[in-house]
């Protein structure tokens, strides 16, 4: 069987161990880079240019949503599996809508992940049976139509980085040494997406964004602890 070059993306570094280990014994799989965040993920995807690129969805800094979309866009041969303890129909939706070719959940990836990884090397697309037997085609076709009315379509890249940092718990200050930008233009993007998404205040944005997928109820509460 042909070999495949793999990168793995996870902020936790004993998934990350567990995952090379079923990697591994897959026999073909060759992971040549690891990630802890989405924004490290786009450096090394163009250093690489990987077969495949194995996502988690939560990751400080760029959620895998994220990452998978600016992937996608910008290299449409690489193919990436997203895999994540996130169950909901949202996030199966967001994640084919930006490009992803496979949806696993990390209980069933022992048994599921590298047959996704071959479904989605061959062009299919793969979801796990543990999302109550979902369509792959009829997720497919909805993923292709987001609704009309969803004003995140509207935010930029850069609009998208400084809402998860916002939900994270960041200042403008810390926002602005994150992703090497002023904080002048820190307040321009968070004017932006604050009147792009009608929501004024950073709570109504933080909300937003865990309804959205871009952060968990836990990254959001562990930011609040720790001011």
């Amino acid at each position: 069987m042909k070999r495949v070059s793999a990168i793995l993306a996870d902020d936790h570094t004993m998934v990350r161990k567990g995952l090379l280990a079923l990697l591994d014994e897959a026999g073909f799989i060759d992971v040549v880079a690891e990630a802890e965040d989405g924004r490290e993920i786009s450096d090394l995807v163009a250093l690489h240019q990987p077969d495949v690129v194995i996502m988690d969805i939560s990751m400080p800094c760029l959620n895998g949503i994220e990452a998978t979309r600016r992937i996608t866009a910008d290299n449409p041969q690489i193919r990436v599996v997203i895999l994540t303890m996130h169950q909901d129909e949202a996030y199966v939706l967001e994640s084919l809508h930006a490009g992803a070719h496979a949806y696993v959940v990390k209980q069933s990836a022992p048994k599921d992940l590298v047959f996704a990884i071959q479904q989605a090397l061959d062009g299919q697309i793969y979801v796990s049976a543990e999302l109550g037997g979902l369509d792959p085609e009829e997720l497919i076709q909805r993923s292709r139509y987001p609704s009309e009315h969803d004003r995140y379509t509207l935010l930029t890249r850069r609009e998208r980085e400084v809402l998860q940092l916002i939900a994270e718990g960041n200042d403008v200050s810390q926002i602005g040494g994150i992703l090497s930008i002023s904080e002048k233009t820190v307040r321009a993007h968070r004017g932006h997406l604050k009147d792009k998404l009608g929501l004024y205040n950073a709570a109504a944005l933080t909300r937003y964004a865990i309804q959205k997928g871009i952060v968990s109820i836990e990254e959001s509460a562990g930011a609040s602890s720790k001011k």
